[in-house]
């Protein structure tokens, strides 16, 4: 192959990657540009605590968290509604103050150890709710931040629960009881499990601490809800996480 022929296929190929550079969309770019920030942050604040060491004297952060908040709103008002996450400045300076401290002190020989652990996890199987993620399975509902299931008839929201894997979540009782004097909660979380309701009358059913259940049609019991609270038959609501 010739010097040529290879000068034609190396600028074909930086050619592509400049256009995919320049395609990149204002999303990516919004995310880039903090990432890049986050860098420099961790990078000053490193600066810093190398200063502080070499001197003895105390580490200054405030021209740091300075840079990382103007570099933050600068991003978020360039690229807006593009940006797919908003208003989390604070929550990455606080993230990566807490890890570079962390380092600081693995690197102090105290003779104690600190350990340190970084844990990422996405959100398989949940829904983010208010930056938490709520996991629930295929089979149930996710409504006023809960993760709610319909047992199997006969069991109690232990148990119910605790087959899907989750523990009970008082919110069966305080949302979904007549406690909360919630038969539109009740029958909410039914519609929202695949279980729609023809008006809105939900009848009265044993008074075994069931709280919201089904039985061929929604029933709100009197009283509380408990987590062992069963009757033969009906398929209680249950709250789980």
């Amino acid at each position: 192959m010739s010097k040529s022929e290879l000068l034609v296929i190396a600028l074909v190929i930086f050619g592509w990657a400049g256009a995919a550079q320049a395609a990149a969309t204002d999303q990516e770019k919004c995310i880039a540009a903090k990432l890049a920030a986050t860098g420099k942050y961790a990078a000053c604040r490193a600066g810093a605590d190398k200063k502080a060491t070499l001197s003895g004297e105390g580490a200054e952060y405030a021209k740091c968290d300075q840079r990382q908040l103007d570099a933050w709103a600068k991003i978020e008002a360039k690229y807006g509604s593009d940006c797919l996450t908003v208003g989390d400045q604070a929550s990455v300076q606080s993230e990566v103050s807490a890890m570079s401290a962390c380092l600081v002190d693995r690197l102090i020989p105290t003779g104690t150890p600190v350990p340190i652990e970084v844990t990422c996890v996405a959100c398989p199987d949940g829904v983010v709710v208010d930056g938490s993620c709520i996991r629930c399975p295929a089979s149930g509902a996710v409504l006023a931040g809960k993760c709610w299931i319909l047992g199997a008839g006969g069991d109690s929201c232990t148990a119910a629960c605790g087959l899907a894997g989750m523990a009970y979540d008082d919110a069966t009782d305080t949302y979904a009881a007549a406690t909360a004097g919630s038969m539109a909660h009740c029958l909410s979380i039914l519609d929202e499990l695949g279980y729609p309701y023809q008006n809105n009358n939900v009848l009265g059913g044993p008074n075994a601490s069931l709280g919201c259940a089904y039985s061929g049609r929604p029933y709100l019991t009197s009283g509380y809800a408990t987590a062992q609270g069963s009757y033969a038959g009906f398929q209680r609501v249950c709250a789980c996480h």
